[in-house]
């Protein structure tokens, strides 16, 4: 697979993984770095300005998405059925969630996370050299 422009030897390799805050419900999206600290590598969370390439498969040959990082927090909003005073973004099969990707359709994004896919993963601070 040729290279992309803004991937680099700097992409760490890892899997997405949803992640939420002890006794929250909502979901978080990260990234599990591999290689480092044992399997379960350090964690993520997704930022604005991160470069994703998410595989369809182990050996990563197969891209299944690749783009800049930006979530997008309005869209999915619904109302508590218990509480009609308090909205939150919620995807179906997913619950609660904290943003979804522009430009991508938020049950396939959730979808992702949810199966674990392989990933590679630039930081924003290494890719524009914070």
């Amino acid at each position: 697979m040729a290279r992309r422009k803004g991937t680099s030897q700097d992409a760490l390799k890892g899997r997405l993984e949803t992640f939420t805050e002890p006794g929250d419900s909502v979901t978080f999206w990260a990234f599990r770095e591999e290689g480092r600290m044992g399997h379960d590598g350090p964690l993520h969370p997704l930022r604005k300005g991160d470069l994703l390439t998410v595989f369809n498969d182990n050996a990563r040959s197969d891209e299944a998405w690749h783009g800049e990082i930006d979530l997008d927090f309005k869209t999915c909003r619904e109302q508590n059925p218990r509480a009609t005073h308090i909205t939150a973004q919620r995807i179906t099969g997913h619950g609660t969630v904290h943003g979804v990707q522009k430009d991508v359709n938020p049950k396939d994004w959730g979808d992702m996370f949810t199966a674990e896919k392989p990933a590679l993963l630039t930081p924003r601070d290494k890719r524009l050299n914070i």
